[in-house]
């Protein structure tokens, strides 16, 4: 492993970080060994001096566990040996300068006796001749020291008792590996507990708690329920895409369910369409219901105007996109029909001939298609997508039934069809969560490990119930914020009761903007910024990023951690849990203004720190952003864009951004330039289609170049793709 110079010392930290993840795996596999840990502990926070505060790990009965860590970048150097004379050398030209070892005795015999544990001294060093022929194990044996150096420790601490009192006490762990063997090791240790994704949010997490100051929360003291917490993967995620449903998902009503399932499967056609507040929980339900349509053996077919925050999806609102998709499923999955599928424009008689072989059969024909809200909000307040596709779609015929979902927006941004076959009075609206359902999803997430109590286990079920009752108190059922409270407890490290849930931020009327600006009105300037860095830039932000984005004081716990219960975080980074959050803070009037101001050190990061892929897809992209879209117009050539699709970058990255380069240069009137990018656009969109003879292959090809960061961001998308595209 070659280190760079100018990074040993940051390496080294992170080595630190990496053997303190090593305790945290060994405490899972033997929880009662530990009672808490601390990274980089401190005498004000953790009552440990200096010189033996690296790691902390306090048992049961109080007593302490002390681990020193120390990294050298290339051991296999003589000059870089485990030695005597490093040990011993005093570093600095002032009286209360001290060497290594000197700092070892003072901080062990500043330690009271019945709290003293063990104290190793952890090191990748190998020692050198002189120093092995005095260890004994793991123990140094100071009869065996060599005369010189046996002189120099009865100097430097004062007497002969003061060394053999130090070495009882010092454990030397030595030649430990460098720091690509650690990671391994702990990568294998931790998957047996989690995934990909927790290991490496839990590494992510350990650097924080290394770093700042009361983090996390109780003087900086690592409990094991935080350890679970942070690598549990059973997390709540975004809206999942082909309608798998969260493993935490609970029904908000069963009652409600089991009415509208029964309307449909006795339907001789008809639109039934679903409507509720923002995060009321309508596409996740809408997922569940057709499931279990699918379950009864219900055909359907279905199109989400919006699938989550992270689809790339190039247009999911033209008419065309929307009659193709749907075409497609039919083709697919009810070919037995015979309809004809061949065109867009043929939509309205393949769902007529599909409804008439089910009703042979005894069965309805289902269409879903939800989220009508997001095509005005996303299409400049333009409805006209909405008519064109709608027409097809309505009336429906006889055993056809169309279900619908969108928030209850005003009349003139909805397709006029929908409102004279399905008139708002007729409306289903969905119910938020009962008390019942609340318990269900608080007792999942204490299975789970996302949450904790701190209760006998004589009252674990009464302890649930009223914590139950609480939440359902001040959030009235509603899901996102029951959603938002409970990643609040688990952020910050507080045991599940109804104490702790009645001092959270409430959501009085029911309406998701309410609990936010109250929220608003309480963060501060930094934190405000990760909010509009994760509102405004379309990528998942890692969490060390946005510390040096919006210049996190590392005296105080990162900034994120103030809003982490309103972010979904996965292997790449951070990203708004759900879509309601994007539109409040795009909606901020300053949001425009700091996302200015924050383009500069964003276009830095991305320049000199961030992970290739991220570089490649997003600094011409930030820099245009700003003002400056030259390298952004003459940096995506056909060349570049060959090398980028070499290792692994995907098609629809380099389709957006030379529809940006495209659009810059049409607006600076250099036509001839912008032509050239919508020409290479479009070869692009149509190349891996009708220009190749195995574009499957080549994709895979690309992947096995691309390294390890861009597969994460590729995998991260994962409910976002076809069968195909998983198989790649």
């Amino acid at each position: 492993m070659k280190v760079k110079n100018s990074a040993i010392i940051y390496t080294g930290y992170d080595y630190q970080t990496l053997q303190g993840v090593k305790l945290l795996a060994e405490w899972l596999h033997s929880p009662t060994q530990y009672d808490r840990v601390a990274f980089e502990a401190d005498m004000d926070s953790n009552e440990t001096p200096e010189g033996i505060d690296d790691i902390v790990c306090e048992r049961p009965d109080g007593v302490r566990d002390y681990w020193q860590v120390k990294f050298t970048p290339s051991p296999e150097k003589d000059e870089n040996r485990l030695t005597w004379e490093w040990l011993l050398k005093i570093s600095g030209k002032t009286a209360r300068s001290r060497s290594i070892l000197k700092k070892l005795y003072d901080a062990i015999s500043a330690v009271s006796a019945e709290k003293l544990g063990d104290v190793i001294l952890l090191t990748n060093k190998r020692p050198d001749r002189s120093m092995e022929s005095c260890l004994l194990g793991s123990k140094i044996d100071f009869s065996q020291i060599d005369d010189n150096s046996q002189l120099e420790i009865t100097r430097q601490l004062g007497n002969k008792e003061a060394a053999i009192f130090l070495f009882s006490k010092l454990t030397v762990q030595h030649s430990d590996g460098d720091y690509l063997a650690i990671k391994r090791s702990l990568r294998a240790e931790l998957l047996k507990f989690s995934d990909d994704t927790g290991v490496e949010r839990l590494v992510a997490r350990a650097r924080e708690w290394a770093m700042f100051k009361d983090n996390p929360p109780e003087q900086g003291w690592i409990y094991l329920h935080h350890v679970r917490e942070v690598l549990s993967p059973k997390r709540p995620e975004p809206i999942p895409e082909i309608f798998s449903v969260p493993e935490d998902y609970c029904l908000p009503d069963s009652d409600f369910h089991k009415h509208l399932l029964a309307q449909i499967n006795r339907s001789n056609g008809e639109v039934i369409t679903l409507t509720g507040k923002p995060g009321v929980g309508k596409s996740t339900y809408l997922s569940y219901l057709c499931q279990k349509l699918e379950e009864h053996g219900v055909p359907l077919i279905r199109h989400h105007y919006f699938l989550s925050l992270g689809d790339a999806t190039e247009d999911r609102l033209s008419p065309r996109v929307v009659a193709e998709s749907l075409l497609h499923q039919i083709n697919s999955f009810h070919k037995e029909s015979n309809a004809n599928t061949s065109q867009p424009e043929n939509l309205r008689d393949a769902l007529i001939t599909c409804a008439n072989y089910y009703k042979g059969k005894g069965k309805p024909f289902v269409v879903l298609i939800d989220g009508l809200d997001h095509v005005w909000r996303d299409n400049a307040k333009n409805k006209k997508p909405l008519d064109e596709t709608f027409r097809q779609l309505l009336p429906a015929t006889d055993n056809l039934v169309v279900l619908v979902g969108t928030q209850p927006v005003d009349n003139e941004l909805l397709p006029c069809t929908l409102l004279t076959h399905s008139p708002k009075n007729e409306w289903h609206w969905l119910p938020e969560m009962s008390g019942n359902s609340i318990y269900e999803f608080l007792k999942l997430h204490i299975e789970s490990g996302r949450l904790y109590l701190n209760c006998h286990e004589n009252q674990v079920d009464e302890e649930i119930q009223n914590s139950a009752g609480a939440l359902l108190e001040i959030t009235n059922g509603y899901p996102l914020h029951v959603i938002y409270s409970s990643e609040y407890l688990s952020h910050h490290g507080l045991a599940l009761s109804s104490w702790q849930i009645e001092k959270l931020p409430p959501c009085s009327d029911g309406n998701i903007t309410t609990y936010y600006s109250e929220l608003w009105r309480n963060l501060n300037y930094r934190q405000k910024d990760v909010l509009h860095l994760c509102s405004g830039f379309q990528f998942a932000w890692p969490r060390q990023a946005i510390g040096v984005v919006v210049k996190d004081n590392h005296e105080y716990a990162p900034s994120v951690d103030a809003v982490a219960h309103m972010l979904s975080e996965g292997i790449c980074g951070v990203r708004p849990f759900h879509e309601s959050l994007v539109v409040f803070v795009r909606n901020q009037e300053e949001h425009q203004e700091r996302i200015n101001a924050l383009l500069t050190p964003v276009c830095e990061w991305l320049s000199f720190s961030a992970p290739t892929h991220l570089k490649d897809n997003w600094l011409w992209s930030s820099l245009a952003r700003g003002g400056d879209s030259s390298k952004l117009r003459q940096g995506v050539t056909r060349d570049w864009v060959l090398d980028r699709l070499i290792i692994g970058m995907p098609v629809r990255s380099c389709i957006r951004l030379l529809s940006e380069a495209e659009t810059y240069a049409f607006q600076a009137l250099d036509y001839a330039e912008a032509y050239r990018h919508r020409a290479l656009k479009t070869r692009l969109i149509n190349g891996p289609e009708f220009q190749t003879w195995d574009s499957i292959n080549l994709e895979m090809l690309s992947l096995l170049i691309a390294d390890e960061q861009s597969l994460n961001e590729i995998i991260s998308g994962q409910n976002e793709y076809s069968p195909t595209k998983l198989s790649i």
